[in-house]
């Protein structure tokens, strides 16, 4: 459904936007958390407190874990955004690759199908016509060396089979194929 280039950055932006609101969430938390010290600092109660501001045993953060596993989960956003992007061009060149050669096989073996149900002056016929399309059926007489007879009954049955056309071309007609064989040059 979508390629792995559009998940891609889908994944970097969702991890992007993920890292900077927990970035602007832990600068809120610091924040409130310095207030909240010196609130307590300041109280009476507290006023004979050892502690200063940076020592108060409250105020230290020991808890390193979200920190340590959000960057990690950003990490793992990143790389597998990254990989996803360029893995996707790489699997494009692939697939194509695999495209070209299917539909190569099966011109081929549509052509090879095609000739293997044909008579040997038939076949000689198809290849002339395949090297040189829209041929004069006085030339095509000339290059598979058949009399006019034989010939013009060939190419009404090559005709009624629907693999050639014959083209008016003033008083010759032009030999073509209907469709394509798949013939590699």
């Amino acid at each position: 459904m979508f390629g792995g280039r559009a998940v891609g950055i889908a994944i970097l932006l969702i991890t992007l936007v993920t890292v900077l609101l927990a970035v602007q969430y832990q600068s809120g938390l610091e924040q409130e958390r310095t207030q909240a010290i010196a609130q307590l600092v300041s109280m009476p109660e507290y006023e004979n407190c050892r502690y200063d501001e940076q020592t108060c045993p409250q105020a230290k953060d020991n808890v390193v874990l979200p920190e340590l596993s959000g960057i990690g989960i950003a990490l793992v956003g990143l790389v597998l955004g990254v990989y996803l992007i360029i893995n996707d061009g790489t699997q494009r060149k692939i697939l194509d690759e695999l495209q070209k050669k299917r539909s190569q096989i099966s011109a081929d073996e549509r052509r090879e199908i095609v000739l293997s149900v044909l008579t040997k002056d038939e076949q000689k016929i198809i290849l002339a016509v395949e090297q040189q399309p829209g041929i004069s059926q006085a030339t095509l007489r000339l290059r598979t060396d058949m009399s006019k007879a034989k010939l013009s009954q060939l190419l009404s049955a090559l005709e009624s089979r629907s693999i050639i056309v014959r083209i008016e071309d003033g008083k010759t007609n032009s030999v073509q194929l209907k469709r394509a064989l798949g013939v590699n040059k």
